[in-house]
C-alpha cells in the first residue's frame, strides 16, 4: 500500500510546494517594491557620517539578494517541470493492481505453493 500511495503522495507534495512558491513570490515582489523605495536614502541618513550610510546600503543589498524573485521562479519552474513528469508517467488502477499481482505471483506465490506442496508431501 505504501508503495502505490508514493507517487499521489509526491504529487501532493509538488502541487503544495508550488502553491508555496507562488506565495513567496508574490511576497518577494511587494518586498521588492519597498526596497525599491527605501533605496532612495533618506535626508536625514545621508547627513550621517559615510559608515553609517555604507552599512545602510549594505543591508538594502541584502535584502535585495534575500527577496530576489527571480531565484524563486527558477525553483518554482523545476517543480513545475518535476510535477509535469511525473503526472505524465501515471499508471491506472488497472496497471498498478496488474502490476502487483505479478509480482506477488512471481515472489511469494512461489514460496507459497512450495510450502504447500511440503506441507502435503509431509
Amino acid at each position: 500500500m505504501h508503495r502505490l500511495s508514493e507517487k499521489p503522495r509526491k504529487i501532493d507534495e509538488l502541487q503544495e510546494s508550488i502553491r508555496g512558491l507562488e506565495r513567496k513570490i508574490a511576497i518577494s515582489k511587494q518586498a521588492n517594491k519597498t526596497i525599491d523605495n527605501m533605496d532612495q536614502v533618506p535626508d536625514q541618513l545621508a547627513q550621517l557620517n559615510s559608515e553609517e550610510l555604507e552599512e545602510y546600503r549594505s543591508r538594502l543589498n541584502n535584502l535585495k539578494i534575500k527577496y530576489n524573485t527571480k531565484i524563486l521562479q527558477l525553483e518554482l519552474e523545476t517543480v513545475r517541470h518535476e510535477l509535469i513528469l511525473l503526472e505524465g508517467d501515471q499508471k491506472t488502477l488497472v496497471d498498478i493492481t496488474s502490476e502487483f499481482f505479478k509480482h506477488f505471483f512471481s515472489v511469494r506465490g512461489k514460496n507459497i505453493l512450495f510450502a504447500f506442496g511440503a506441507f502435503i508431501g509431509v
